[in-house]
């Protein structure tokens, strides 16, 4: 393996979610979430002749979601609710040529 190199992994993420309370029997939310990693997990050999591995290389993931929902109360006993979801991932995986630039 080579000494001193470094394998950079970086994660950002961002929710946000807002209510609203439109009567004392109804409320809606929204929730919106992104997330985003790259990696680079250096190969034990140089260039051409690391020849790829699972665990090496290039690493890109994206990932959003939402959702949305509605409550309303008919009764104190009794409530409707709905709730839709939206999720998305993207996944990338690449060995470089030559090495990383």
């Amino acid at each position: 393996m080579q000494s001193g190199c470094a394998s950079p992994d970086r994660i950002d993420q961002f929710d946000t979610r807002l209510d609203h309370y439109i009567s004392s029997k109804s409320q809606i939310f929204g929730r919106f979430s992104l997330s985003q990693r790259t990696r680079f997990a250096q190969p034990p050999l140089p260039g051409l002749a690391d020849g790829g591995g699972y665990s090496t290389g290039e690493y890109l993931e994206g990932t959003r979601g939402a959702s949305f929902g509605y409550t309303y109360t008919v009764a104190p006993a009794v409530v409707n609710e709905l709730r839709i979801g939206f999720n998305q991932i993207k996944y990338s995986f690449w060995v470089p040529v030559r090495g990383r630039a």
